[in-house]
């Protein structure tokens, strides 16, 4: 996901991407769910919702196919994503993503549908049919991972924090250097008083 964010989305879809690369981190599980029909079997239903004509001659002029069967053995892309698109196709998509959170808050899961974990996820081969995938995060946590997401999340993030303090620890814990199994500093030496017994007699 981050390097889609730096080498293949635009410019206003990179810092979405970065934090949500991060959020996908911190999920316990991602679901893809895909509809390989979206571009290899159009609905054929003359919307024009494609961008077209309304008789879905903008799609098949523009992708090979054999009698309106398209061929779709040739997943080579020189685009994010290798349209045009059945967008009818694409809203029954819409339909399964919006059952699967309705599940997600019925079970009392934290579910967020990410089109950039999708994106990475097909170039994986995920849903390798599918031109068109959305991968859905799912989080079981105290807090919910996918809201109230501060600036710079890609930097600012628990992890990032947590290692940080982390390192701090280790650079402090080094400067004392005693051996804990004979010297034991909250433990007062031999032959002196301990001036907190002076005060509260």
């Amino acid at each position: 996901m981050e390097r889609l964010a730096h080498q293949e989305v635009p410019a206003r879809l990179k810092k979405p991407f970065l934090y949500e690369a991060v959020m996908l981190r911190e999920s316990d599980a991602v679901v893809f769910l895909g509809n390989f029909r979206v571009r290899n079997s159009p609905m054929d239903a003359g919307c024009g919702l494609c961008g077209g004509e309304p008789d879905c001659s903008f799609v098949y002029e523009r992708v090979p196919n054999v009698d309106g069967i398209i061929d779709h053995t040739n997943r080579k892309r020189t685009t994010t994503i290798s349209g045009p698109l059945c967008m009818l196709r694409a809203h029954d998509l819409g339909y399964a993503v919006g059952s699967a959170l309705w599940l997600a808050s019925t079970l009392f899961v934290d579910a967020k549908p990410c089109y950039s974990a999708g994106l990475a996820g097909r170039n994986l081969d995920f849903c390798m049919k599918s031109e068109v995938v959305v991968g859905i995060l799912l989080g079981v946590a105290a807090k919910n991972p996918y809201a109230d997401i501060p600036t710079d999340y890609h930097l600012t993030n628990v992890t990032d924090q947590v290692d940080s303090l982390r390192k701090i620890s280790i650079i402090t814990r080094q400067i004392a250097n005693h051996p804990y199994q004979t010297y034991d500093p909250g433990k007062k030496a031999p032959g002196k008083s301990d001036p907190h017994e002076k005060e509260e007699e």
